[in-house]
């Protein structure tokens, strides 16, 4: 993502969305806690996915990373329009399968995108 504020900039790369705002004002973020390796046969790869699916620690981090996202998005958002569906979705990448969450809420009318990144940013 490149963000060009003017006098400041903000360059990132990441598999996982921070935060995206349309021209609607529609706002999500997919937080990303819980990874595991990809397998060496299709075995072994659906293994890893089931047990990153069920693991207990990483369910539990991933949702307290969805309720502080919830909970920034929340400050510049429409009362009501913050929702956290799905959850626990595992994504498989080429090294990688990683459990995501899926974030989002509709910008007030009087906050921008701006505020928005502010309210997210950790």
């Amino acid at each position: 993502a490149y963000l060009d504020f003017g006098p400041m900039a903000v360059l990132s790369s990441s598999p996982e969305r921070f935060l995206r705002i349309d021209r609607y004002g529609r706002m999500e973020s997919k937080p990303i806690k819980g990874t595991r390796p990809r397998g060496a046969t299709p075995q072994e790869d659906a293994a890893l996915v089931r047990a990153l699916a069920t693991c207990e620690k990483d369910r539990a981090e991933n949702l307290m990373i969805v309720d502080l996202v919830r909970h920034d998005l929340g400050r510049c958002a429409e009362v009501g329009s913050v929702v956290a569906e799905p959850v626990f979705q595992v994504e498989s990448y080429a090294t990688v399968h990683q459990l995501v969450s899926t974030v989002t809420a509709r910008l007030r009318q009087d906050s921008g995108p701006v505020a928005a990144v502010r309210a997210a940013f950790p």
